[in-house]
């Protein structure tokens, strides 16, 4: 996206969340030399595990949750999908 695109992501996300104060706008960010290699190497497992760590909390307080992934929640190489990792 450039700068002019991000800003006006930005504000349209501001505008939907102050309208809709139940939705929760979420972000991860990993300082990805503190990862094990494995993980690094295929970034779709370290996103599912990550995406995991960080909303099973949270998606737990409810009977229904709407997640919308982006494309890495795809099957990743080895090990499970974001699904299999929210399941467990």
């Amino acid at each position: 996206m450039t700068p002019d695109e991000k800003e006006a992501f930005a504000n349209e996300a501001l505008k939907l969340v102050i309208k809709h104060p139940d939705i929760k706008l979420l972000s991860i960010t990993v300082f990805k030399e503190n990862v094990v290699e494995r993980m690094r190497k295929d970034s779709n497992k370290l996103y599912n595990y990550m995406i995991c760590l960080s909303l099973v909390d949270e998606m737990s307080k409810y009977d229904a949750v709407v997640l919308v992934p982006d494309p890495r929640s795809i099957k990743v190489k080895s090990g499970n999908s974001l699904h299999d990792y929210l399941d467990i």
